[in-house]
């Protein structure tokens, strides 16, 4: 599977929706070009979207990092994907073919 959030996909496995061995990667709408914004960002989702359980949480986000398995189309100047489609949120998909983008980028 193919996450297209990092929180709400890192709580989908922490809750036990998805499994962390089924994970593809996870194309992040996050920008953290280095380690240490990378840091900040688990930080700011640990006090606001992985409240429940801030440790798993920071956990398997680093695990992911460090395994390259995060992917963020906005360091590059490219724009994130899109989550909103035509029958409502998604944040997971099977396959790259799935996937929208925004279309815009900062």
């Amino acid at each position: 599977m193919i996450g297209l959030s990092l929180s709400a996909c890192v709580c989908d496995i922490i809750n036990g929706r998805v499994r962390l061995e089924d994970v593809e990667k996870i194309i992040s709408g996050t920008r953290a070009p280095n380690k240490d914004a990378w840091y900040r960002v688990v930080e700011r989702y640990k006090r606001t979207a992985w409240y429940d359980d801030p440790a798993a949480a920071e956990a398997i986000a680093n695990s992911l990092y460090e395994k390259g398995l995060i992917v963020q189309p906005r360091v590059n100047g490219q724009p994130p994907p899109l989550l909103a489609t035509d029958d409502g949120l998604r944040h997971w998909v099977k396959s790259e073919e799935e996937i929208k983008y925004c279309t815009w980028v900062d």
